[in-house]
């Protein structure tokens, strides 16, 4: 599962701030948030910088890497119309 959290920073453009991912063992479609093995969430800032945190439940680690000047041109994206989604559920960002 991936959820991506936008926020509006200029008048016409939007700027994803984070990014989370959950890995499952196994396909089954009943599984909730909580039963996810492996969370990867990456926060980010206009400016550059990025904090990624990951729980790997499997191998019982947490671990937050930081880092500054990311190129993160990508991450800005232009006001949608209403109903007009598609370009923030971009995969490749």
């Amino acid at each position: 599962m991936m959820e991506y959290t936008y926020r509006k920073e200029e008048d016409d453009y939007l700027f994803l701030h984070m990014r989370n991912f959950w890995s499952y063992p196994n396909e089954d479609p009943k599984l909730k948030l909580f039963h996810a093995n492996k969370i990867e969430e990456d926060h980010q800032t206009p400016s550059g910088y990025t904090r990624r945190i990951i729980i790997d439940k499997d191998e019982n680690l947490k671990g937050t890497l930081e880092y500054r000047d990311v190129p993160l041109e990508d991450n800005w994206v232009p006001l949608p119309e209403l109903g007009d989604w598609e370009e923030l559920s971009k995969y490749d960002r």
